[in-house]
């Protein structure tokens, strides 16, 4: 199972990767919905774990433009 992580905090981001790694999962990570959008545009994720308050916009928009996909 592929899954992206989406969160601007760092650390936290990193521990959730490590954690989900550790546990045998594929797993990418972005810190905007910028770099969110640029990876959902190369690889298809059976997961996206999503921030809603991100530096540069509403982790909800996001999540339409998944939904509408």
């Amino acid at each position: 199972m592929r899954i992206l992580i989406v969160e601007d905090e760092k650390d936290l981001r990193s521990l959730i990767q490590k954690h989900l790694s550790g546990k045998g999962y594929k797993v990418d990570s972005a810190g905007t919905l910028g770099e969110a959008r640029e990876i959902l545009g190369r690889q298809d994720y059976a997961l996206v774990i999503l921030d809603l308050l991100l530096p540069d916009g509403n982790g909800m928009d996001l999540l339409r433009e998944i939904k509408e996909g």
